[in-house]
């Protein structure tokens, strides 16, 4: 797994999990790694890669019942610092693989995961949306859906932002656009209309 970081200042910085200064970290014993990328501590200590450990030690054999397969024990491993609080603010894009984690929009970090997959899960076609778009779009579709007195500020945070980055978005202009689709049912309804008040002899 690589995870990438790319600055303001067009510093970037990539961590790759494939390449430990040790070919096993956690010992022969090991046979899964687990890795957590944190963000819940983005403005208080930074971001965080955290890697635990499987250990499959034989002595965990005699444990399993009969005709069981043993369990394998979770062990808590290391957190690694991957960008401290104070680089936050000039954080530009995380990515995790080929997947934009955090993208900043209007000088907020938008948690582009989270907006992905919340959107495709509620908005037919998302292949062809801008990030700002789908955001829009997004927030609109889940106000029309939740319950009525929902709070926007809780349906903007479905879309991995804040309520005031979609009124910025708003204020901007951007707004989703109309599906083909329909752009071509009106057309064709308006040349229909016209047709109904032509003369036919």
């Amino acid at each position: 797994m690589e995870i990438r970081i790319r600055y303001r200042s067009n510093r970037v910085d990539v961590f790759d999990t494939d390449t430990f200064t040790k070919s096993e970290p956690f010992g022969n014993a090991n046979m899964l790694t687990d890795f957590e990328v944190l963000f819940d501590q983005l403005g208080k200590t930074g971001i965080w890669l955290a890697a635990h450990s499987y250990d499959a030690s034989r002595s965990y054999r005699s444990d399993a019942p009969d005709g069981e397969t043993p369990v394998a024990r979770r062990k808590k491993g290391w957190r690694f610092l991957l960008a401290e609080s104070e680089e936050v603010a000039g954080i530009e894009t995380v990515s995790i693989g080929s997947d934009i984690a955090l993208q900043r929009i209007c000088g907020e970090l938008v948690d582009m995961l989270r907006l992905d997959e919340t959107a495709s899960a509620w908005i037919g076609n998302i292949n062809g949306l801008s990030a700002v778009d789908k955001t829009v779009a997004l927030f609109e579709v889940l106000t029309r859906a939740a319950p009525a007195g929902s709070a926007p500020e809780d349906i903007a945070r479905m879309c991995g932002c804040s309520l005031a980055l979609v009124n910025t978005l708003q204020a901007m202009g951007v707004a989703p656009e109309e599906d083909e689709e329909n752009e071509e049912e009106d057309e064709y309804d308006s040349w229909m209309e016209g047709l109904d008040h032509e003369d036919v002899d």
